[in-house]
């Protein structure tokens, strides 16, 4: 299978060198502090704006920073955002979740590829293993740290990430990435960019990625994937984007299920097929230079097959029209319509399954958004609502309300309040999850709900964006979280089970809405660039998590949760130009430990050494987890996954241009 796979990828990449035309424009790479404040952003009102302007908690990752930072993962990368958590829990699995509620399969936050939905809707949350595109074509990642449902709706509860890719015209001629090592074990990746006249271009890629075991796991993976896109802009008002993929790979990983002989355990080594693909087109014009238009379609499918569930097939077709226009004077109004629609195949086993089998939902869609003018360049206020639609729950409302103040050029105070809330998922509404057998013998399972409603959010948030000279940024903000509806497992009666293997009882936890509480917290980042060869990255985040089950709960852990998640974390960058073409690259980060799984805080560095030893031919040496030969992020899952202790890595990458 690996060796059909790598041929294909070889193929891609013959292909993608024939269609190199021109070298690649590389990206500026000495932006000042006062450019990248000013740097616009579309994520948090689905518009441009300056980013020392927006109104809320948000960190940009350019593609120069995933560069000098070495990182191969979207995980890896978001480790330097505040108030994110990111915890590998073995070589193809992790944990990232945004301001509490850190599990492997984290449901309130929102992910996007160039506004593409990618969480998927059987859990509310993300394979974060199937997302890897080709890291040389991103041209940034913007976070939203707190809410972001106004604009993106149900499940942008605690934040928002959005990948956007590079357009086709900045990515022209030819780029060959290659490398190896301990544990990043061999990968590659090739592009090729095309033009046809100045209003077409087009670009092709490929590439690979395979990686070691863990330390004490068997959990090596695999994926391929290929792709394209084109941008045309047949006017000065147009432009057309068509990008698609398809991705085929393979996961390794230990697990641990129930089953019904003594000694009720099974411990295995679990092999995971994953293909998939999507298809997405885009069509922007400018109507005036007050007025703005955009639609997009895009579809979906992804198959998963394991044995826990043999059969995981989902398709998923998403509509979105945007558009903002300037009514009157001081009012900039954004307004929209989308349409999600999923349909899903599940066939389980005893540990896990479905009912019904197959099934079909759908989430309707409007929302509006007016940024109003109170005093001009110095004070705005934000006012919206997402209305939506869904077929668990019905109708959901998602206000939200922000208020900027810019005094100056150079700061910015911001304030606002929103309502949030996570739609029911399959998870929650047809599973049914054995999680231990006691003699008897007794299954103790996990079964879902159809009337389980909507968890609730209600959050307060405050921040201070400044410049105060342009080698220097701070960026803080503050939150204060109202949590209602949160999901707990209820214990219900037993009820025998009549199909063999042999007859059994049935002990059930059924989802239900009986847990509340509050969280807090602040994060601090801090951006210098100290000479005109090093530039410094500091950034804290502090959380506080406070649940409370309602008086007549039986549950026994969903309270735990206010544990799951580090209460301190920090991170630390230097990025140092050398002479010669060198670059040398630190990153160190702090996660505080959780008792809730049983995880010991701890301190990584990882490094990075840099030589462009032509004009075209970068070559880099990145070590991974430095500190120790290998530690704990995160512990089992819910579904047995084994954690493993994730082991020190070194690997040798090369990068061609022509």
């Amino acid at each position: 299978m690996c060796r059909t796979r790598r041929t294909l990828f070889f193929l891609c990449l013959s292909g993608a060198v024939a269609t190199a035309q021109e070298p690649e424009k590389r990206r500026l790479v000495d932006l000042s502090i006062e450019e990248l404040m000013k740097l616009e952003v579309t994520t948090p009102a689905k518009k441009e704006q300056r980013l020392i302007e927006v109104p809320a908690a948000m960190t940009v990752i350019r593609g120069e920073d995933l560069r000098r930072t070495g990182a191969r993962t979207i995980p890896d990368a978001l480790r330097a955002v505040p108030g994110l958590h990111v915890a590998r829990i073995d070589a193809n699995k992790w944990v990232v979740t945004s301001r509490g509620f850190s599990n492997r399969f984290s449901n309130k936050l929102q992910v996007l590829f160039d506004g593409r939905t990618v969480y998927s809707p059987l859990f509310s949350g993300v394979f974060w293993e199937t997302q890897a595109p080709m890291i040389e074509d991103i041209d940034r990642i913007e976070v939203i740290r707190g809410p972001g449902a106004t604009v993106w709706g149900s499940n942008a509860m605690n934040g928002v990430i959005n990948i956007i890719s590079r357009k086709s015209e900045d990515t022209q001629g030819g780029l060959l990435v290659g490398g190896v090592g301990t544990e990043e074990k061999d990968f590659g990746a090739a592009r090729g960019g095309f033009a046809s006249g100045p209003d077409f271009h087009g670009r092709v890629f490929a590439k690979y990625d395979n990686r070691d075991n863990s330390r004490d796991g068997h959990d090596s993976w695999f994926q391929a994937r290929a792709g394209f896109r084109a941008d045309w802009t047949p006017g000065d008002v147009d432009r057309i984007t068509v990008e698609g993929e398809y991705y085929d790979g393979g996961f390794h990983g230990t697990v641990m299920v129930p089953e019904l002989a003594a000694p009720f355990l099974r411990v295995f080594s679990n092999s995971l097929d994953n293909s998939g693909g999507h298809l997405l087109t885009r069509w922007e014009r400018r109507l005036s230079p007050d007025s703005e238009l955009a639609v997009q379609l895009s579809y979906e499918r992804a198959e998963r097959s394991d044995e826990l569930l043999p059969v995981d097939i989902r398709d998923i077709l998403e509509f979105d029209l945007t558009h903002r226009f300037t009514p009157f004077a001081g009012h900039d109004v954004t307004w929209g319509a989308g349409y999600l629609a999923s349909w899903d195949r599940l066939e389980g086993t005893f540990t896990i399954s479905f009912d019904p089998e197959e099934d079909r939902k759908g989430v309707t869609s409007v929302f509006v958004q007016d940024e109003i003018t109170l005093v001009e360049r110095r004070l705005k206020a934000t006012l919206g609502s997402k209305f939506e639609y869904n077929e668990y729950t019905g109708f959901e409302v998602q206000p939200g309300v922000r208020l900027a103040w810019t005094p100056d050029d150079i700061e910015t105070f911001w304030l606002s309040v929103a309502r949030a809330v996570r739609m029911p998922s399959r998870a929650e509404s047809d599973v049914r999850l054995a999680q231990s057998v006691q003699p008897g013998p007794v299954v103790v399972a996990v079964t879902g709900d159809e009337d389980f409603l909507s968890e609730e959010l209600l959050a307060f948030e405050t921040g201070y964006r400044i410049m105060p000279l342009d080698p220097l940024s701070i960026d803080l903000a503050l939150f204060y979280n109202l949590y209602d509806q949160l999901r707990t497992l209820e214990p219900e009666a037993p009820f025998p089970e009549a199909s063999p293997p042999p007859p059994h009882l049935i002990a059930p936890f059924a989802s239900d809405n009986k847990l509340a509480g509050r969280t807090y917290g602040a994060e601090l980042a801090v951006s210098w660039r100290a000479h005109e060869t090093l530039t410094l990255h500091a950034s804290y985040a502090f959380l506080r998590m406070r649940l409370a089950l309602d008086d007549d709960s039986g549950d026994l852990i969903s309270e735990d949760a206010e544990r799951s998640s580090p209460r301190h974390q920090a991170y630390v960058r230097a990025s140092l130009d050398l002479p010669q073409g060198l670059e040398l690259d630190l990153a160190s980060r702090y996660v505080g430990g959780q008792s809730a799984p049983d995880v010991s805080g701890y301190t990584e560095l990882d490094a990075r050494l840099g030589w462009r030893a032509t004009s075209r031919l970068d070559l880099a040496v990145v070590g991974q987890n430095l500190l120790h030969d290998d530690h704990f992020e995160s512990s089992d899952t819910l579904l047995g996954n084994k954690a493993t202790r994730l082991e020190r890595g070194v690997y040798l990458t090369a990068a061609l241009t022509f």
